[in-house]
């Protein structure tokens, strides 16, 4: 089917942007027995080969009763809700829009206030987890919104994620993920950091990361990122410019919170550093290479 092909059929669930994530979770939805129809701006071939609809023509989401968002950033969002207008005219009144995309929380209360005026609910529910886990429903969700719309969605946030939680109201779950974040950054360069100190000490690495999955130590960060360094093969899972995307909304919230985050600046500054290099679209373990270009480039060896 090409994308400007639609089947008018009614669908129960629309998900707008085929990214890793939005391709995952539409997957994942099918693959529960969903009804699910997907939208992405622009039209790849390989569409095609998905079981579930995929087209570049927004009348693909019209009769949906739920609309998740799986979008890179706020100014994505406003370009399909606010430019596009049209996108909420394909909602019917009663219908509700899960967001997945990580922004700030306050955007989350705004589109929260608009879509209520539209009678279409709202809930703000990044996700955690990665593509990988996306395809298998183990995703952790954290939601915010108006507690009746999220326990109406429970069955549909259950076939996503493994691990739902409620968080309270529009914004909450941003605020959640934003936490989150905070703590991947910083464990990100953590774990870069450890192996380049275990590596000048000639430590032998694949023992090491047995060791520290034992230990205090130990993370997921850790668990997924130091296999990655030691064999210096990144996946394309948790992408750099992704990350950093996230920190920079953090430092947005810090600073309006007046907040001083010390330790999320330098992730920011590390990650953003790395993220103008080839590396952008590789997984975050690769901000390894950052290490050791600095120290190939001050003449030290590896």
């Amino acid at each position: 089917m090409s994308g400007s092909e639609v089947l008018m059929n009614s669908s129960q669930v629309s998900v707008i942007g085929m990214g890793q994530m939005g391709r995952a979770i539409s997957g994942r939805l099918h693959g529960q027995g969903w009804k699910v129809n997907a939208f992405n701006r622009t039209w790849r071939d390989e569409y095609s080969e998905l079981e579930f609809q995929v087209s570049d023509d927004l009348k693909v989401i019209q009769g949906s009763t739920v609309l998740i968002l799986s979008l890179f950033d706020e100014h994505s969002i406003k370009s399909l809700l606010f430019n596009e207008n049209e996108i909420c005219e394909y909602l019917s009144d009663g219908s509700i829009i899960i967001d997945t995309t990580t922004h700030n929380p306050n955007f989350a209360k705004f589109l929260s206030e608009m879509m209520a005026n539209r009678n279409i609910a709202y809930l703000d529910a990044p996700v955690s987890g990665g593509p990988i886990k996306a395809q298998h429903g183990k995703l952790a969700m954290m939601v915010g919104g108006l507690e009746s719309t999220y326990r109406k969605q429970l069955d549909l946030l259950n076939s996503i994620g493994n691990h739902v939680y409620y968080l309270g109201n529009a914004g909450s779950g941003q605020a959640a993920k934003l936490v989150n974040q905070i703590l991947v950054g910083i464990s990100q360069l953590a774990t870069a950091e450890a192996m380049t100190f275990a590596t000048h000490l000639n430590l032998d690495l694949g023992n090491l990361i047995k060791v520290i999955r034992q230990s205090a130590g130990d993370s997921e960060v850790f668990r997924r990122s130091a296999p990655q360094m030691a064999k210096r093969k990144y996946s394309h899972e948790f992408q750099t410019h992704l990350i950093a995307k996230d920190l920079r909304e953090i430092a947005t919230v810090a600073e309006e919170q007046d907040l001083d985050l010390p330790l999320t600046k330098l992730s920011l500054l590390r990650l953003g550093e790395h993220e103008k290099g080839e590396l952008s679209t590789m997984d975050a373990a690769s901000i390894r290479e950052l290490y050791l270009n600095t120290k190939q480039a001050s003449g030290e060896k590896d």
